[in-house]
């Protein structure tokens, strides 16, 4: 029972310890292409974080870690050459020819991004619009390409990935394969937002005990295990719902624009609910009260699910299916946590390391952590 409690913190520490700044960002590029099939001409843009850009092309000539707008106007041919050259659409008969259209800076959570314009020509022909990316793919499995494809009144969205780089228009791609798209990137999305997760763990991991004052009389502030099952499976139910329930309704009203708070204070509140969390597990009689605190932080963690989603810039309409599919694959990463979870930690429940040690070490070690985080955000 030892060797499997310390397995147990341990991969939570190396689970959340190296957690970035900020875990709500996409990791890749957004891409926008606009098609006008009568004239059969295209305009969009591609929004690439310039850290991921200097990786590839080494902006900063004079080496003095910093890249200016002057280095980037300079190498802009460059810049163009390199990223059209991992662009593909094709109509027709063949693909369409892509030329540079300027571009622009702007900033997000992660860091700073290029906007690459560009236009288009294309051949004639009844094969439908198609758009393959292979930009960063080859030296990053995780990268991703928020596509958004509008063709007049038709609004499109895809995930190009290296396992599945290209989009065709509708005609070849159904709304169910639209939405288990966007399924599989909320797991991924949940499984990587470590402060997700740290919240979510810190949540069960008392949800196996009791407060010692409910039982017998007792009034020491300290955890006892839980009797029954039923009861741990009543309270990890409560727990999960009230988070669930909060963290859909702010995700669907950011993601459609009804409710658009401030990134970056969304994303300080939530590091700073894993603090909170960690240290209500230290005090019994408050930790009682995990159910509202599920509720109450879950509101502000699904403001943080809404900032990938709402990069799409979609209508409520094409907003559908991303929202749908996106919120039950955080629900099912999210399940699949408390699945691996819970029967460990309920075997676990009545070994005093588990009460005397893993609950407060583990509780204290990942505030701490999201601490780290907070300061991070703050800066």
């Amino acid at each position: 029972m030892r060797t499997l409690l310390m397995t147990l913190i341990l991969a939570l520490a190396g689970a959340l310890g190296p957690g970035s700044v900020f875990a709500h960002a996409l990791g890749g590029s957004y891409l926008t292409v606009n098609w006008d099939a009568k004239g059969r001409h295209l305009d969009g843009r591609w929004e690439i974080r310039i850290a991921d850009l200097n990786d590839e092309l080494n902006f900063d000539v004079n080496g003095d870690g910093a890249v200016t707008w002057e280095e980037l106007e300079r190498q802009a041919p460059r810049t163009v050459e390199y990223v059209l050259s991992h662009l593909n659409v094709q109509h027709g008969e063949g693909n369409c020819t892509l030329n540079g259209a300027g571009q622009l800076v702007d900033e997000r959570s992660d860091g700073y991004y290029l906007w690459l314009k560009f236009t288009g020509r294309c051949p004639p022909g009844e094969k439908p619009l198609a758009v393959k990316s292979s930009l960063f793919f080859v030296r990053d499995a995780s990268h991703r390409v928020l596509l958004k494809v509008t063709a007049g009144s038709m609004i499109r969205s895809a995930l190009l990935s290296p396992v599945q780089p290209a989009w065709q228009a509708p005609r070849d791609q159904s709304a169910i394969q639209a939405l288990g798209a966007f399924i599989k990137e909320g797991i991924r999305h949940i499984w990587i937002g470590y402060d997700h997760i740290a919240f979510l763990i810190l949540l069960l991991l008392p949800a196996v005990l009791v407060p010692r004052a409910e039982r017998g009389g007792r009034s020491a502030d300290a955890w006892e295990p839980a009797s029954r099952w039923t009861s741990v499976a009543a309270a990890v139910l409560r727990i999960v719902t009230a988070f669930t329930v909060a963290h859909s309704i702010t995700l669907s009203l950011a993601a459609l624009g009804v409710v658009v708070p401030p990134e970056r204070p969304i994303e300080i509140g939530i590091a700073a609910s894993v603090i909170v969390a960690g240290i209500v597990n230290l005090f019994p009689r408050v930790a009682r009260r995990a159910t509202l605190l599920a509720f109450s932080f879950g509101l502000l963690h699904g403001f943080g699910f809404a900032n990938v989603l709402r990069e799409l810039d979609l209508s409520s309409t094409a907003l559908a299916w991303p929202l749908a599919g996106f919120n039950l694959g955080v629900e099912i990463g999210q399940l699949a946590i408390v699945l691996l979870m819970l029967p460990i930690i309920y075997a676990a429940r009545e070994s005093p390391l588990y009460l005397r040690r893993i609950v407060p070490a583990t509780s204290i070690m990942v505030a701490v952590l999201a601490g780290g985080w907070l300061m991070q955000r703050l800066g």
